[in-house]
């Protein structure tokens, strides 16, 4: 057979390594297909209601008070200057309108991050880790046959009973990757808010600058 080791009086055959070489394949590819955002449609729809009224809240002295008077101009016009940035008040509020305006949607994405990554995707590492070990067992007991049985001479038998022993580790190391990869996958996720914030604060930058522009004139009209 192709691939086999051919050793003494048989061979043997890597069918096991390939198999297992398979499994982790096919695991990779159904991580590949989880849907971050499998709700994107119905969350876009609530926070599209929710973003009106963030940005009506922004001029508010109070964003949190409906029935706030508005900002002064001198504060209105620091907070554009900063293009929508944290801005902290001498009366002891701080602005932050981008912040503001992701934070609701963070939230509604997290519902949807949390359940895919947190649980989804971690449903594939038990029957994955269970797949390593049950390859890696038959392997070794292949290993240990075709060496134990009369395939070899007593003295490749025994240099190949130590290398099995030093072996059995890397059943252990396969499964803390797969751990390590699930964990990665969700960190990388839980990190998107950075850059969704600096995404989204790039393409508010040239609005924000417009509105200083006129803001002037109809801040108070």
């Amino acid at each position: 057979m192709q691939g086999d080791w051919i050793l003494g009086k048989g061979s043997l055959s890597n069918r096991e390594p390939q198999k297992l070489d398979g499994l982790i394949k096919g695991y990779h590819e159904d991580m590949i297909k989880f849907d971050p955002f499998p709700d994107y449609v119905d969350i876009l729809t609530r926070f599209r209601k929710e973003r009106v009224a963030i940005i009506e809240s922004w001029p508010r002295r109070n964003p949190e008070d409906a029935s706030s008077k508005n900002m002064s101009w001198v504060t209105f016009e620091a907070i554009l200057k900063r293009d929508g940035g944290l801005f902290k008040t001498t009366y002891g509020v701080t602005y932050n309108w981008i912040e503001s305006l992701l934070v609701p949607l963070m939230e509604l994405i997290y519902d949807d991050w949390d359940r895919v990554f947190s649980f989804e995707l971690a449903k594939i590492e038990h029957p994955m880790n269970l797949a390593i070990r049950t390859v890696w067992k038959k392997y070794v007991k292949e290993m240990k046959d075709y060496f134990f049985n009369g395939a070899c001479n007593n003295q490749l038998a025994m240099l190949a009973d130590e290398s099995i022993s030093g072996i059995g580790n890397i059943q252990e190391e396969l499964c803390f990757r797969v751990r390590d990869v699930i964990n990665d996958l969700r960190d990388e996720a839980l990190g998107a808010k950075d850059a969704l914030m600096d995404t989204t604060h790039s393409h508010m930058v040239p609005i924000f600058r417009k509105c200083l522009e006129y803001s002037k004139f109809i801040y108070h009209v």
